[in-house]
């Protein structure tokens, strides 16, 4: 009698377990609802430094005829490397980058994806789009972990288009674990932590919080439930190419974005644009590729604009409510473009 009521207890333990995990798999990260920042009052209280950068920048727009105001936002005047952090993998080969466009490949097919990566489609694109529903804007802080906000944000849209699957990935778990020696904070690449999350998978943001520092070890050391990537890849075999517009544009309306570098500077924490301001500050002509620092995220695109509709991971106190319009090709955007494909399935490595 005893035995058979432990055995019924046991079952239907076991059940509950089960039953919460077929829910857990089911359940979607829900956003955190965006705070707007008023950019007037942002000026009303900027700081004497603020108030000083702001003035350089708004004469050296007249001096370059910028397409663009420069504002205060919440970013003007911070360190950049503090708000940064995007390094470029110097070990990078032609080589190297063709057998991941082939594995890439490969992964596509074995999942009946399909399509070449270096093409995903012969149809021309439209002259402008934008991805539609996109995640709440997030905020990387004072921590040089761009490189993790743009793979996380690349592969939550990913979610979305594929799956309408909503979800909020944890960041600090690859600051903490995607890099050699867990210094996130200090920065590295984006490919970095694609790596990471297609092999061990990623965590919900509510189960490895956000802190905006390094904790100096993996706290990911237990069995827990992740997501993980089908295959991401770049675009082309050219090391740290200003890729092929076309080849972009293809990408984001087959996974909804790609990642890419730019350069961020003093005239980019500025801006504070509407929808008709165009960020244009350095051309393709005085780029210079040891200049790229940032990690952002490309989500559309305006023929009638010349831009990009470029996502990025400083809060919605800058730019219009986080995102902004760049100038093709300006500043070294869609430098080094990569895409991700989501996996939608849960694993417990």
């Amino acid at each position: 009698m005893k035995v058979n009521t432990l055995l019924l207890a046991l079952c239907l333990c076991i059940g509950t377990i089960l039953c919460s995990y077929a829910q857990e798999e089911e359940e979607q990260e829900p956003d955190t609802p965006v705070r707007k920042v008023n950019l007037q009052l942002l000026m009303q209280n900027a700081s004497t430094l603020q108030k000083s950068k702001l003035s350089q920048l708004k004469s050296l727009a007249q001096a370059k005829k910028f397409s663009f105001t420069p504002r205060v936002t919440t970013v003007l005047g911070t360190d950049l490397t503090k708000i940064t952090g995007y390094k470029v993998d110097k070990t990078l080969t032609a080589d190297k980058m063709q057998k991941q466009i082939e594995a890439a490949n490969k992964s596509l097919s074995e999942a009946n994806e399909g399509g070449n990566v270096t093409t995903f489609s012969s149809t021309p694109p439209p002259p402008a789009f934008r991805t539609a529903g996109l995640p709440a804007i997030r905020n990387q802080e004072t921590c040089g972990s761009c490189w993790a906000f743009a793979a996380c944000a690349a592969t939550e849209i990913s979610f979305r288009k594929k799956y309408n699957y909503r979800t909020n990935l944890a960041e600090q778990q690859l600051v903490d674990c995607a890099t050699p020696a867990f210094d996130g904070c200090s920065g590295f690449f984006s490919e970095g932590a694609m790596t990471y999350m297609q092999i061990f998978g990623v965590l919900y943001e509510t189960r490895y919080d956000y802190n905006a520092r390094d904790n100096n070890r993996c706290l990911d050391n237990v069995p827990k439930r992740k997501h993980k990537l089908l295959a991401w890849s770049w675009l082309d075999a050219n090391p740290f190419n200003m890729d092929d517009a076309t080849a972009i544009k293809r990408a984001i309306m087959r996974y909804g974005s790609v990642t890419c570098g730019i350069a961020a500077t003093d005239a980019f924490c500025s801006y504070g644009g509407s929808e008709g301001e165009i960020f244009d500050e350095i051309p393709p002509q005085d780029f210079k590729s040891e200049d790229i620092n940032h990690a952002v995220v490309i989500v559309g695109w305006d023929n009638t604009k010349d831009a990009w509709l470029v996502r990025n991971s400083w809060g919605t106190g800058w730019g219009n409510d986080g995102y902004a319009w760049v100038k093709y090709r300006h500043n070294g955007i869609g430098f080094n473009s990569v895409w991700v494909s989501g996996l939608k399935t849960w694993t417990n490595n």
